[in-house]
């Protein structure tokens, strides 16, 4: 499950995992043990094929001035995009 509202997070980290079902269930695992579930079973819950909304509260805000230098960019102006995932190589 993706994590709850509230928690600030967009997918679950092992560490922000353990300390949640701790606070939350009452469970204490470690984030290794964790970790060793997910390469076990192959989980990379950080490669997830959805889109992800930010819960910046100003995102609609950028989104619109973004957009605005696509559809009216200023004269002479270069409209450059940056893809920040964090994922390096090429493929």
């Amino acid at each position: 499950m993706t994590p709850p509202d509230g928690t600030g997070l967009s997918h679950w980290s092992t560490r922000e995992l353990a300390k949640y079902l701790e606070r939350a269930e009452n469970v204490t695992v470690s984030w290794h043990y964790i970790a060793r579930i997910w390469r076990e079973e192959s989980l990379k819950p950080h490669r997830s094929g959805t889109f992800k909304i930010s819960r910046d509260p100003a995102f609609a805000e950028k989104v619109a001035d973004v957009i605005g230098l696509y559809l009216a960019p200023p004269g002479g102006a270069v409209v450059l995009s940056i893809d920040e995932s964090g994922r390096t190589g090429a493929r």
